[in-house]
């Protein structure tokens, strides 16, 4: 007998091993509760399976240039022993597998390529690796639609929201990779006020006191799939943060006023619908996603050059930086064009009028306000 083992083992043989109780072990194994607003795997390759994705699965290896290029990564993290020059760093986005599975997939001659993976993705320090996050990613090439007889094929366009109007999804803050306690956010410097419009709104206009309170009571949109068939594709006014003020409507027009003028803070109306009429009107214009974040962008640095708007008394951008249509900026100079200048007068009148009976709904609405939009 040489260890303990051995005598154990001797005294169970001497005993019988039939004679040994056997028991199987027991373990509580708790069920994890999914969050509400996680998807779990198989739901989201379902979902995009049913999208007409097909899986991938690609090497967590992958060259240093994808890297750079796709992730703008100058540190990956770096193999000690990789199976080939082309694969000597670990991934921190699935792009590169993505790309090089289209390529391949292309070189195939596929038209029209679909491909998602699920995977885990690297960062931080070689030694530790602690970083290991899960991602899903996509690619889509050739026509937006499979080949059929109904429709036009076009290219696919990540701009193109034609498809997914009324989209939602929803994240972590942390997900956007940096951000800030809302309790730790200082005074309000800018507001942007949405007015989806398909006619004479510009994409953007700068607001004094009084009309940063009009158009926040006026809450302009059209209705979306959100809201149902009666809903759906209508115009519509909602009253500012309605339904999360609990008191009467014009009071928190009146508040809005008040609070602008005791600390001045700058407004601005946007437009994200279109100019010129609506989608079959052929001399329409949208204002698009590149031209909405061109907005956002030059508000941010203060590169925009205005001029007075003699209809409704707002300021309306000569110039942004990104967008090199000035009929968006101005719709008035697209009615002009298109010679249309008196559906353009048309429209003045009728919003005024509309607008005007609309704060006859709030009796006690400063006059200020009201005599914004007349």
């Amino acid at each position: 007998l040489g260890r303990p083992e051995d005598l154990i083992e001797e005294i169970a043989r001497i005993h019988g091993y039939a004679h040994v109780p056997s028991a199987a072990p027991r373990s509580s194994v708790p069920m994890l509760v999914l969050p509400e607003g996680r998807r779990d795997r198989f739901a989201l390759r379902h979902a995009l399976a049913g999208m007409g994705y097909q899986e991938v699965i690609n090497y967590s290896f992958v060259a240093e240039e994808w890297e750079a290029d796709f992730a703008a990564n100058t540190r990956p993290v770096r193999l000690a022993n990789p199976l080939a020059s082309h694969m000597s760093v670990m991934r921190s986005t699935l792009l590169g597998g993505l790309v090089q599975s289209l390529r391949a997939n292309l070189n195939r001659d596929q038209d029209r390529v679909r491909l998602f993976e699920i995977g885990r993705c690297f960062e931080g320090a070689a030694a530790e690796l602690a970083v290991q996050p899960e991602r899903i990613a996509a690619i889509a090439f050739g026509t937006e639609l499979d080949e059929q007889w109904g429709e036009k094929g076009r290219p696919v366009d990540f701009y193109d929201a034609s498809y997914t109007q009324n989209g939602r999804a929803t994240f972590g803050l942390e997900a956007l990779g940096w951000y800030e306690d809302a309790r730790n956010i200082g005074p309000v410097d800018v507001l942007l006020i949405l007015n989806r419009n398909e006619n004479i709104i510009p994409g953007v206009a700068r607001l004094d006191s009084e009309h940063a309170a009009a158009y926040f009571m006026l809450g302009e949109t059209q209705g979306t799939s959100a809201g149902g068939k009666d809903e759906m594709g209508k115009a519509l006014r909602v009253p500012g943060t309605n339904p999360f003020f609990p008191l009467r409507h014009e009071q928190q027009g009146n508040r809005f006023l008040e609070l602008h003028r005791s600390r001045p803070f700058e407004v601005y109306l946007m437009n994200t619908g279109r100019v010129g009429g609506p989608e079959d009107e052929a001399n329409s214009k949208k204002v698009t996603i590149e031209y909405s974040s061109a907005i956002v962008k030059t508000i941010a640095e203060g590169t925009i050059s205005w001029t007075r708007d003699p209809d409704f008394g707002y300021d309306v951008a000569e110039t942004v930086p990104g967008i090199d249509d000035i009929e968006v900026l101005q719709p008035k100079r697209l009615y002009q064009r298109t010679g249309r200048s008196d559906d353009y007068q048309r429209w003045v009148e009728q919003l005024k009028q509309e607008r005007v009976a609309e704060f006859k709904k709030y009796p006690g609405l400063d006059a200020e306000i009201v005599a914004a939009v007349r």
